[in-house]
């Protein structure tokens, strides 16, 4: 259908693989997992260039996901320009329509720094989660019951961070 039709179907079939790519990476298949993801990552590639209102969210957000199979199949520096483009995605968007983005920049800037401890790059992995906690915290403090497992791993993730660079975390 996809194939037929691109501008009716090709937006379904990235989602598709999207959700499919998260589902076999949960069941420990990793490699199908990345392989459905990166075709997922452009055809939404493909679908933000020619729309990108509607689809930039959508790359972005699977390139988040891509970045986290990168890392755990051990491709960190691969790992690492996925997360960073994500980011990048992330904050155009939030620039946008803050209320709406920011905490997918949050989430998204916990996956980076996720990435760089994984790359031994505590420093700036410690400067990511702090940027992620604090453009979470007006929206932990408006509704905690929605962000506390976000605001709580990126918590952990910078104190983690913070020892591992030999710095004390800010209170």
């Amino acid at each position: 259908l996809a194939q037929r039709n691109p501008d009716a179907f090709l937006p379904y079939l990235a989602a598709s693989l999207n959700n499919l790519g998260m589902m076999l990476s949960a069941l420990g298949r990793r490699e199908e997992a990345l392989e459905a993801t990166q075709e997922a990552v452009g055809h939404y590639r493909e679908l933000a260039q020619k729309n990108p209102d509607a689809f930039l969210p959508d790359l972005a957000a699977s390139l988040n996901n891509l970045g986290m199979m990168l890392s755990a199949l051990g491709r960190r520096e691969e790992a690492l320009e996925a997360t960073q483009e994500a980011v990048g995605h992330y904050r155009e968007l939030a620039q946008k329509n803050p209320d709406a983005f920011l905490p997918y920049l949050a989430q998204s800037l916990g996956t980076y720094g996720w990435v760089l401890m994984g790359l031994e790059r505590y420093d700036e992995a410690a400067d990511a989660f702090e940027e992620g906690i604090r453009l979470l915290a007006p929206f932990y403090q408006r509704l905690p019951q929605a962000f506390v497992e976000l605001m709580s791993a990126l918590v952990r993730d910078y104190n983690k961070a913070c020892r591992a660079a030999g710095r004390a975390p800010k209170s």
